[in-house]
């Protein structure tokens, strides 16, 4: 589980009583219970909590087997931009089998999306580009972040199309996914543009 310090200076001891509760039941393996306790713990501070404790209520739910209440307190602290830590989420265990369910693509897209925004320095002018692999092979969307790195995206099949959120300004590169050798270098100058294996594409598909 995350840890943290502040609960005493920050939260009333009802709430750190439940959140501690919640602690002891998820590691005995009573996640429903566990659960239910974050629940009471939040209702204490009018459905607020601090980001470690609704991280944590979230990997209790997804144990518990209830998806739809993990992706609400992951969605509280994603959207809100709490939250961007893509690698610690895609690799925890806990939410392994959030990973089927039909909201975690779009959660994911959430995280990387501010994520993006918080890297890059980039003015938060939204756009959307799509991608279109009109070749016979996969081929992988990289972004390229401020320290110049290349952060994969997307394996895009052959003959599909991707749509991805970003912000004007950033930089993408296709590469081919079995060599990693460089289709095209482009970058985002307006909302919907749109690109293939060749470059821009001026009109509709």
């Amino acid at each position: 589980m995350l840890t943290v310090s502040l609960h005493s200076q920050t939260t009333p001891p009802a709430y750190n009583n439940y959140i501690k509760k919640a602690d002891s039941l998820y590691r005995a393996k009573d996640y429903k219970g566990s659960s239910l306790t974050y629940d009471s713990a939040f209702r204490v501070m009018n459905n607020k909590g601090l980001l470690v404790d609704r991280y944590n209520a979230a990997r209790s739910w997804a144990l518990a087997d209830m998806p739809d209440s993990a992706f609400a307190n992951l969605e509280k602290i994603i959207k809100k931009r709490l939250f961007v830590d893509y690698d610690k989420l895609i690799n925890d265990k806990d939410f392994v089998a959030l990973h089927q369910e039909p909201k975690w693509p779009a959660l994911i897209d959430t995280l990387n999306f501010h994520r993006q925004n918080k890297k890059s320095g980039y003015d938060p002018v939204p756009a959307t580009f799509w991608v279109k692999n009109n070749s016979k092979k996969t081929i992988a969307l990289y972004w390229i972040d401020r320290d110049f790195k290349e952060v994969l995206y997307f394996n895009i099949p052959p003959k599909k199309t991707i749509s991805q959120q970003t912000y004007i300004g950033t930089v993408w590169v296709l590469r081919r996914e079995l060599d990693k050798s460089q289709i095209i270098e482009f970058s985002i100058m307006k909302q919907n543009q749109k690109f293939d294996t060749n470059g821009p594409i001026p009109s509709k598909w």
